[in-house]
C-alpha cells in the first residue's frame, strides 16, 4: 500500500501516517503505565505500535472503500 506523507508536523520531514499513528500508540501505551521497560524490549514495543498502525490504516482503507465513515455526530453534542 502506497502511503502519502503526513504533513501535520513540518518539524519531522517525511513523517508518514503510519509513523504518526505508531508514535501516538506507543506514547499512549507508555503513558498508561501498564507496561514497564522490563516487561518488553524497545524493539517489541515499537513492533507492536507499527502493527497497530498498519491495522488502523488497513481498516480505514476498507471503510473508505465500502463508503463507510465515522459518524462524528455521535461524538459531539448537537449545537444549540
Amino acid at each position: 500500500m502506497s502511503e502519502q506523507k503526513f504533513t501535520a508536523s513540518p518539524a519531522i520531514p517525511g513523517l508518514t501516517l503510519t509513523d504518526w499513528i505508531a508514535i501516538q500508540a506507543l506514547a499512549a501505551r507508555i503513558g498508561s503505565g501498564k507496561e514497564t521497560p522490563d516487561e518488553a524490549t524497545n524493539e517489541e514495543a515499537v513492533s507492536w505500535a507499527y502493527k497497530l498502525a498498519d491495522a488502523i490504516i488497513k481498516k480505514k482503507a476498507e471503510r473508505e472503500a465500502a463508503g463507510t465513515r465515522v459518524r462524528t455526530e455521535d461524538f459531539y453534542p448537537p449545537e444549540e
